[in-house]
């Protein structure tokens, strides 16, 4: 698969600090993400009561020949439970090497689906 040019403005940071356990974030994530994609792995790593989750979604667009990914990290190590995401895709035309902000509108779901439960930053971080 090609790279993918991005012609429309990068999203916010894509992480968030929210106030979910990390099972119930990626219950959330999971619902959100699979409704028109798949999940092509979950891997989970355990220290006590903490854990990270690293989760791989896929949704295809065959008409146009087009795959997006999103990687999702979520992890509950500090005081809070830490969501971190990184979308991308591509094209297998020689033509249109573009998603067109496709792969964004993916991590805007992400963010989207967990702004009521972000946890506001203070000016001391």
């Amino acid at each position: 698969m090609k790279q993918v040019k991005l012609i429309c403005p990068k999203e916010p940071e894509p992480t968030l600090l929210v106030s979910l356990g990390a099972e119930e974030c990626r219950a959330l994530v999971h619902h959100e993400l699979t409704y028109d994609g798949k999940l092509l792995d979950c891997h989970r790593l355990r220290a006590g009561e903490r854990q990270i989750i690293v989760s791989v979604y896929e949704r295809c667009y065959f008409r146009v020949g087009n795959a997006l990914t999103a990687t999702v990290t979520i992890d509950d190590l500090g005081e809070c439970t830490r969501v971190h995401w990184a979308c991308g895709g591509g094209s297998d035309s020689a033509l249109v090497n573009f998603d067109w902000g496709a792969a964004d509108h993916f991590g805007t779901q992400i963010r989207k689906v967990l702004q009521e439960y972000e946890l506001k930053k203070t000016k001391e971080g």
